[in-house]
């Protein structure tokens, strides 16, 4: 899917996962995402982003 986005035209795919949810980060990194940092985006939350 992230493949099909890109050949679409779109130049960037951003993927956002909740601190703690380690599957979901080796899958963005296993599709070729790179960690760019986290945010937080409530006093008790922080995200993870991945660009590709």
């Amino acid at each position: 899917m992230l493949d099909e986005a890109l050949a679409g035209g779109l130049r960037r795919v951003v993927a956002v996962t909740d601190l703690d949810n380690h599957a979901s980060q080796r899958v963005a990194r296993r599709i070729g995402m790179h960690h760019v940092g986290r945010a937080r985006v409530d006093d008790d939350e922080e995200l993870e982003f991945f660009v590709s």
